[in-house]
């Protein structure tokens, strides 16, 4: 009786939308493992400049851009170490210098933006363990597989 309310509890809120911007995420991580499939590069850095272009400047539109001490990718690489934001509602400006992030960034102009906000190092424990997870998944599961395998032979012996 316990198990299947906890199941329909656990069910229940993962319908319950989370909305960040204009963004909508009904399971807990799948936000995050839909970033790690579409983010053309993703890497762990720390913000050593950060530049907001003057308001007068409104004729080109020029984004922010902010810079990193890259410590490692997980996935493609930056040019020159920057990435850039919009001026739209969902571009994203809360880099503070001198912290560390977990990194989304899209397109060919490496773009961050509300919608796959940057993760606060200290916070992103779970998900770069739920990154390494996803990316071995089939090594992990061959290698329970032949565990349960070795047991069976193991035991009939």
């Amino acid at each position: 009786m316990k198990i299947s309310i906890l199941v329909f509890a656990l069910l229940a809120f993962s319908s319950i939308p989370l909305v960040h911007a204009s963004c909508v995420s009904y399971v807990p991580f799948s936000s995050e493992i839909r970033d790690f499939n579409e983010a053309n590069t993703l890497f762990v850095g720390k913000v050593i400049d950060v530049y907001h272009p003057p308001k007068e400047s409104v004729p080109g539109m020029q984004n922010d851009e902010f810079a990193f001490d890259v410590a490692y990718y997980l996935k493609g690489e930056l040019k020159n170490n920057i990435v850039v934001s919009s001026h739209s509602s969902i571009g994203y400006d809360d880099f503070v210098k001198g912290q560390s992030y977990l990194v989304f960034a899209f397109g060919a102009i490496n773009e961050v933006g509300q919608c796959s906000p940057p993760i606060v190092l200290s916070s992103a424990g779970p998900v770069l363990v739920l990154f390494y997870l996803w990316q071995y998944l089939a090594v992990i599961i061959l290698a329970i597989i032949g565990g349960i395998i070795f047991a069976i032979w193991r035991n009939r012996k």
